[in-house]
């Protein structure tokens, strides 16, 4: 199934941040049709880039609206075949790791050496960790060529 293009905006202005992510989910569409979506994922992929199609304006709602449905494309890319944009699993794992890993480990050090204020010993272990464990997960993406080439 084909995908909707994006119409073209010029009222964007290319440096800023909104013109920015509109070009990237324009890559982000391109990357899909090129790969061929599925029929049901597709069709949920054309409602949300219709959706942004049919919002006027270039303010702060439709840079909202533009985040909304480059969230929403990735998850149903995500959901449905199962692709991710480069370095995903790095962004995600990276803050994962910090909040799971950082965080106990600097509680552990700071009441094992008897001061908090060794809390923040555990925040550049944990942050290694979860940039280790997402490489590796986008590292298996790329080896089963589900990763797309887009930047997350």
């Amino acid at each position: 199934m084909a995908i909707t293009t994006l119409l073209p905006r010029p009222e964007l202005e290319a440096g800023s941040r909104t013109g920015q992510q509109y070009d990237k989910l324009r890559a982000l569409v391109a990357e899909l049709e090129r790969r061929g979506l599925p029929e049901e994922p597709a069709r949920a992929v054309n409602r949300k880039i219709e959706t942004l199609n049919g919002h006027e304006g270039t303010g702060k709602a439709f840079a909202r609206q533009l985040q909304k449905a480059w969230n929403a494309v990735l998850k149903v890319v995500r959901e449905g075949p199962g692709w991710v944009p480069r370095n995903y699993h790095r962004n995600t794992w990276m803050a994962l790791g910090l909040a799971v890993f950082g965080v106990p480990l600097g509680v552990t050090f700071g009441l094992s050496l008897g001061s908090m204020a060794f809390l923040g010993i555990g925040f550049p272990i944990g942050l290694a960790i979860g940039l280790a464990l997402g490489a590796g997960l986008d590292q298996k993406a790329a080896e089963q060529g589900k990763q797309l080439d887009v930047d997350y």
